[in-house]
């Protein structure tokens, strides 16, 4: 079980890797061609006395600021970042927040639900077949999702149980488990084969968390690679049609 967990993590960090590199290269170059090339080049081709472009003083106008504003931005989001991890491991309630969010936007919110689903219904079918009660294993599978906020919720749930609410009816009072669980566990009670209906489940929320993430892979990475290339497009033109422009001169 830890080892397919694993797995799941080491498939998230690798998803990621590609972005990351292509985001941090777009950002590279950005500011070596906007804040240092293309200001070179204008002051070169002034001596000539050629009218520069609409596109290559917008690209000037740009690149005056982008030198300052990404230092700004870079020390921002790393002050945030920093007092954001502060405050996730010292106070439950932001965790609480924080996990919410993803649950609020619309693309991510089909993975987070897929991935916490999986997560507790193997892990609630472990527990049940090692001969966990169902109330404990109901609060062990809500932290095994890694979700501040299904954990908090499956406290809730397990509450509900001692006070003799059916498990269905409690984790169909969880939201991000509500969505098809319960019904995979009101089959399971009603048959008596709970863990097997719960090893099922776990294996559909797998499928549809594998195909997921390879849609948004397939998706995003012909998407960064169009933004890059329209960047670069406009940097080209920036530089070409001043020198255009010249050659006309000239001639």
């Amino acid at each position: 079980f830890l080892e397919e967990q694993q797995k799941i993590k080491d498939r998230i960090q690798t998803a990621l890797i590609y972005p990351a590199i292509v985001v941090t290269l777009a950002l590279v170059i950005a500011v070596v061609m906007m804040g240092v090339m293309i200001p070179r080049w204008s002051e070169q081709l002034a001596q000539f006395n050629v009218k520069l472009p609409a596109l290559t003083q917008w690209m000037l106008a740009v690149g005056k600021w982008t030198l300052p504003v990404t230092v700004a931005l870079l020390v921002l989001v790393c002050g945030a970042f920093l007092s954001l991890r502060r405050k996730l491991k010292s106070d439950a309630d932001v965790r609480i927040r924080w996990s919410r969010v993803a649950f609020r936007i619309p693309l991510v919110r089909r993975a987070c639900s897929a991935l916490v689903n999986l997560r507790f219904a193997r892990t609630l079918s472990l527990l049940l077949g090692g001969g966990v009660p169902l109330v404990d294993g109901v609060g062990l599978a809500g932290r095994a999702t890694g979700n501040a906020w299904v954990s908090h919720l499956a406290e809730h749930g397990a509450e509900a149980l001692r006070h003799g609410k059916s498990l269905a009816d409690a984790i169909r009072a969880i939201e991000p488990l509500s969505a098809s669980l319960p019904g995979w566990i009101q089959a399971g009670e009603a048959s008596g084969k709970l863990e097997d209906l719960l090893e099922n489940a776990a294996d559909r929320y797998q499928q549809q968390w594998d195909r997921l993430i390879t849609r948004a892979i397939g998706v995003l990475e012909p998407v960064l690679i169009l933004v890059v290339g329209l960047f670069v497009l406009l940097i080209a033109l920036s530089i070409l049609l001043p020198v255009m422009s010249l050659n006309q001169a000239m001639m």
